[in-house]
């Protein structure tokens, strides 16, 4: 599991340094290890978009490109 939090903030890493033409491909790179660390958990993409859902429900999303950080 170690490894693919690491692999998961590598891609993530490439994802913000990319040119604009490649951001896509980063994000599929991303989005492949998150769900591999998803079935490793167990769970299945259905689960995680829920979770998405209650924590947009009850905190927003980033669509604005607005987040609140506790400090």
């Amino acid at each position: 599991m170690d490894a693919l939090l690491a692999k998961l903030v590598e891609e993530s890493v490439e994802l913000r340094e990319a040119a604009f033409a490649q951001r896509i491909e980063e994000a599929a790179d991303v989005y492949e290890v998150l769900m591999a660390v998803s079935d490793m958990m167990g769970w299945d993409l259905s689960d995680v978009q829920g979770a998405a859902a209650r924590k947009r429900a009850s905190r927003g999303a980033f669509q604005e490109g607005v987040w609140l950080e506790q400090g």
